[in-house]
């Protein structure tokens, strides 16, 4: 699959840019990738029109983030009153193939290994990065 991202990459030039993004993206974890690339990555997902065209249900994503966010401050509240933003790189099926948090306390590790086991409807596709913000004291998303 590389050498024909590579080669497809090579032949059309405008695309270039866009699938060596993907292909970095695609090869980084959280354990590599640093937050500021996951925030690029997210910012450019959310402003692409297949982004802006995804209907994210926040009355969902609310009440989710809250009860992980209730679990993380009992088991791990150190750093549970500091803003962070979480960074999801999601599949098409909802799953939630990463997650990089920053900053990283032992609160927000927690909630980045707790999305980890969610599942969002209606990704507009395959390694579509999002980005939430979270406002711990008040345990909502931003």
């Amino acid at each position: 699959m590389a050498r024909t991202r590579t080669y497809i990459a090579a032949r059309t030039g405008a695309v270039a840019l866009w699938l060596t993004l993907g292909v970095i993206t695609a090869s980084c974890t959280a354990d590599r990738m640093p937050a500021s690339t996951a925030r690029e990555a997210a910012r450019r997902d959310e402003a692409s029109p297949e982004g802006k065209a995804w209907k994210l249900d926040d009355q969902w994503l609310a009440r989710v983030t809250l009860d992980l966010a209730r679990t993380c401050a009992q088991s791990q509240p150190d750093g549970a009153r500091t803003r962070f933003s979480s960074f999801l790189w999601l599949a098409k099926s909802g799953a939630v193939l990463d997650s990089i948090v920053d900053p990283e306390t032992p609160y927000s590790r927690c909630f980045r290994d707790g999305a980890k086991a969610l599942t969002f409807v209606g990704v507009p596709r395959e390694g579509f990065w999002l980005e939430v913000e979270m406002q711990v004291d008040r345990g909502l998303p931003i």
